[in-house]
């Protein structure tokens, strides 16, 4: 019997299923895992724009609440808006001691609500109003409480003014007038709260100005470079003299110590007698914590009155640490401004290389945290600036 021989070819099962499982593509496992990750990713950036956007409305209302701040205090000061203001009917109970020609002198030490005004008169402030505030926008508005916070409403500043008498007087008619702003904030329900870093009492101040004998003369004094030699001394962990040499403005020769432009002797300040509202900035660079201080050497008393720490980093930072104060004397007062710091700057400007290549306080070039050049020049370059707003 012939028999015919078939050959049979091996199983291909192994090389079928693999064909099977590389045609269907992702299976339901893959495509849950894919969309769990998309969501996260999509959830991260929904989440890291709406913070953005937070924070960008936190900023814009910052901005607008140190607006309203200078819009208040320069009407303070302006002498054609506090003339306004004093004589409104508003103000006829509070502010009638202070009117020309008034009977009844005004009571030493006694705080009084007022509303400010501008000089044509418009109202700028309803402050006798304990529910007049400001929107986030710096816009007035009528619901503010503390009691019952309302959101489109949080802000507020309550103004006062007191006087004070010369001497031991304890009663007067033209007293000095030291003005109060407090700043309240009371966030309303669904209100995102301003954060930690928001800080309430750096909206608040006070001025100091004279009643009916308003003055308004800027005294400004600093120190410009003007031979190429810039401003050595070392302010590390000592107080050291800034240095002032120009007078910039003085129309109401309210300085001692000047010739023409020039401050004689240098580096010092006298005053006449007066109330003063001053300022004052001085530059500083890689050194650290930085502090300005006001120093009376001279004269009529006047307590020291240091700034807060300034921080500058040590690999390039930069810091311009300020004071402000009022400054009411009854004589002629002199003052120095003094500077310290702590550390010396780490890098000298005058040498092309990166930071870190000198070791610190090595930077014979920028001692006091403001260039001393060796070569080339820092002509008209403004250094330490004193600005000082005679008010009565």
């Amino acid at each position: 019997m012939y028999f015919h021989h078939v050959r049979v070819s091996e199983p291909t099962v192994s090389m079928n299923r693999s064909r099977s499982r590389d045609e269907r593509g992702f299976g339901l496992v893959e495509v849950m895992i894919v969309a769990a990750i998309v969501s996260i990713i999509a959830l991260g950036i929904g989440t890291l724009v709406s913070d953005m956007f937070r924070a960008q409305a936190k900023t814009s209302q910052k901005g607008s609440l140190n607006s309203k701040r200078a819009e208040l205090i320069a009407a303070i000061n302006s002498p054609s808006a506090w003339e306004a203001t004093v004589v409104h009917a508003d103000n006829n109970t509070n502010m009638a001691c202070l009117r020309a020609g008034a009977g009844t002198p005004c009571t030493e030490a006694t705080d009084y609500g007022f509303n400010l005004y501008s000089e044509a008169p418009a109202l700028i402030h309803n402050s006798l109003t304990a529910t007049a505030g400001f929107r986030p926008d710096g816009s007035p508005c009528n619901e503010f409480s503390t009691g019952t916070p309302d959101a489109r409403c949080p802000f507020r500043w309550t103004l006062t003014w007191r006087g004070d008498c010369l001497g031991a007087a304890t009663t007067c008619f033209t007293p000095d007038i030291i003005v109060t702003g407090t700043f309240q904030y009371a966030p309303g329900a669904g209100q995102e709260a301003m954060g930690g870093a928001f800080n309430t009492a750096a909206l608040s101040f006070t001025i100091r100005r004279g009643s009916e004998a308003i003055r308004n003369d800027a005294v400004i004094v600093s120190y410009l470079e003007n031979d190429g030699s810039g401003e050595a001394g070392s302010c590390t962990n000592t107080w050291h003299t800034r240095q002032l040499n120009t007078v910039v403005s003085d129309p109401g020769n309210n300085l001692v110590n000047k010739s023409g432009a020039a401050v004689t002797p240098a580096n010092q300040i006298e005053l006449i007698a007066g109330t003063y509202n001053c300022r004052v900035s001085a530059p500083a660079f890689k050194n650290g914590g930085n502090k300005i201080r006001i120093r009376r050497t001279a004269g009529a008393a006047f307590a020291t009155v240091e700034s807060a720490i300034a921080m500058a980093a040590l690999n390039g930072g930069s810091a311009n640490p300020t004071v402000e104060t009022t400054i009411n004397i009854n004589g002629n007062m002199t003052f120095v401004i003094e500077h310290s710091c702590t550390h010396a700057p780490n890098h000298a400007l005058a040498t092309v290389a990166p930071p870190g290549d000198f070791p610190q306080g090595n930077d014979p070039n920028m001692s006091l945290g403001v260039p001393v050049p060796t070569s080339g020049s820092y002509n008209g370059t403004t250094y330490t600036t004193v600005t000082c707003q005679r008010t009565s």
